[in-house]
């Protein structure tokens, strides 16, 4: 599982379970970052809303991180309407987002949303999540998520969601855009790469953004058959599958084992070829 460091970061929300109000509206009670499975404390870093929008009078951006699922960021669109499940995508003029501010970057590799207290139909289903490094000159997507069931249930956790990544050893092969196979060890920045998207279970041309390595880790065994035809899987921990219409830790599948391999263990960040909004 990889990690990023940014200044600004941004949950940009780009579609709502329903559309059964008259105006767009969208909410969560918290939105937080995690390193390792922890919370990353940010009730210091400041926050904002796109311009778009109008905050509820009791949904300040600020409500987002300050620990209370009693309170809650939301907004309602300016102009425009923002899509819902049924429809297609959605232009950058009534999108909205979430912004968080660190003046001394934060490093994270995963993130959550908790649900608000009422109204199912403002909870988001299609989310992109965008990190700044450069004092939001320039925008990375991390993750991009469509069409997810997000829960009815009130005050409750979604997630925790990793970042775009790949996580296996270095001589696994990777589905390139050209449809040729290449070891993940010779894969290099800007390459473009076949990416499963988990959520709703389509394939979308990603291009790389950074890879690293490590060796001499325990890895995941996935025996070949267990959830693949094609051959035995070794990966991190928690490399994320989607089983039976859940995603899943590879730690946590039935029939797994842990073994130390002593190959380059490579993990790179990846983004579908979609517009930074």
């Amino acid at each position: 599982m990889s990690s990023w460091t940014a200044n600004y970061i941004r949950f940009y929300v780009t579609g709502i379970k329903g559309t059964s109000e008259s105006s767009a509206k969208t909410q969560v009670a918290e939105f937080q970052l995690l390193s390792g499975s922890s919370v990353i404390a940010t009730s210091s870093f400041s926050t904002s809303t796109s311009n778009n929008s109008t905050e509820f009078p009791d949904g300040a951006s600020a409500n987002a991180n300050d620990g209370n699922l009693s309170t809650k960021w939301g907004t309602v669109i300016n102009s425009g309407s923002i899509t819902n499940n049924n429809s297609g995508s959605i232009t950058s003029t009534n999108a909205v987002f979430l912004q968080f501010y660190s003046s001394s970057g934060v490093t994270f590799d995963q993130y959550q949303f908790y649900t608000a207290n009422d109204v199912t139909d403002r909870d988001p289903t299609y989310w992109q999540i965008q990190a700044s490094a450069d004092g939001g000159a320039t925008w990375t997507v991390l993750d991009s998520v469509n069409n997810y069931p997000t829960t009815d249930t009130r005050q409750t956790l979604v997630g925790p969601f990793n970042l775009n990544s790949v996580c296996l050893i270095g001589t696994s092969d990777i589905l390139m855009a050209d449809l040729t196979f290449k070891q993940i060890k010779d894969i290099n920045r800007g390459d473009l790469v076949m990416s499963d998207i988990q959520t709703n279970k389509t394939i979308k041309v990603a291009r790389v953004l950074k890879s690293f390595s490590n060796t001499a880790i325990i890895l995941v065994h996935i025996p070949k058959n267990l959830i693949s035809n094609i051959d035995d899987i070794y990966c991190s921990e928690k490399h994320v599958f989607w089983i039976n219409g859940s995603r899943i830790y590879a730690k946590n599948i039935k029939g797994v084992g842990f073994v130390e391999k002593s190959n380059t263990y490579i993990i790179f960040n990846s983004k579908t070829k979609e517009p930074i909004m």
